[in-house]
């Protein structure tokens, strides 16, 4: 905006082919700072444009389509469920265990790691694709891992790399150890 101008602008909303004014109207007007912020929430997802305008103190405005910028708003996937049958185990005892998920239909992909403080454990996996209809199981051998509570968190990743995360408890216990003596 050159100096001396205020500037005014708008946000639409593309519907179909064409992009709208958005209900309520999202924009100002005598504007003079050098960075636009918007606040999307609660817009929705889709395709959007900004449309900038400078005003002359004379009231002269530059045409609409010297200032346009197009941006997309994405959803999140989101990890809806992650439930495991075993959420506590003895020590050492068992060398299966099996969690099962449900992630939102933009999840293409996730991946998991178990931690132990909010440390990393031995125990992940990289991305890998999510299973028919966002539903699935994965499972991993916690025989290598001392007693305690672990959290495992999953991440699951649209297409546009937008991520969400859930996370659940892993539980080991202490395996008492017996001696008999003579």
């Amino acid at each position: 905006v050159p100096a001396g101008c205020e500037y005014k602008y708008e946000v639409l909303k593309k519907s179909g082919s064409e992009y709208v004014p958005m209900t309520p109207k999202q924009g100002k007007e005598n504007q003079t700072a050098t960075t636009i912020s918007l606040n999307v929430s609660g817009w929705g997802y889709g395709d959007y444009k900004l449309v900038v305008q400078a005003v002359s103190a004379a009231g002269c405005s530059s045409e609409a389509t010297d200032g346009e910028r197009t941006f997309s708003l994405w959803e999140q996937p989101k990890v809806n469920v992650l439930t495991t049958t075993t959420p506590e185990i003895c020590e050492k005892t068992v060398n299966n265990v099996t969690f099962t998920y449900e992630m939102s239909s933009v999840a293409k992909q996730f991946k998991y790691e178990l931690l132990k403080s909010g440390a990393p454990t031995s125990i992940s996996a990289d991305y890998t694709a999510v299973g028919t209809g966002g539903k699935g199981t994965f499972s991993f051998n916690p025989s290598s891992l001392d007693d305690g509570t672990y959290t495992l968190r999953v991440t699951a990743k649209s297409e546009h790399d937008c991520t969400g995360t859930k996370e659940a408890t892993l539980t080991i216990r202490n395996m008492p150890s017996l001696k008999i003596g003579r």
